[in-house]
């Protein structure tokens, strides 16, 4: 690899995209657990809901609080 005096790259073009690579694994599971079971109606889903969102300290981005209560809401940035 090597430079022209006016700073330009002499490295040629770029060549076609390789294959995409595996599969990452996993991340962790939620903290706070999830919204689960059988949600017979809307009713079941506003109360899963309301309590999922009955949020006391909102939370934005990459690391959760660092001491979490029932009733904070992580928004993962991640």
């Amino acid at each position: 690899m090597g430079w022209w005096p006016l700073g330009h790259s002499i490295r040629g073009p770029a060549g076609p995209a390789g294959p995409p690579g595996a599969q990452g694994p996993a991340g962790p599971e939620a903290a706070w657990g999830a919204i689960d079971g059988d949600l017979a109606d809307q009713v079941d889903l506003q109360q899963a809901l309301t309590l999922k969102l009955d949020a006391s300290r909102l939370t934005v981005g990459p690391t959760p609080p660092v001491s979490p209560i029932p009733g904070d809401l992580w928004i993962d940035t991640n």
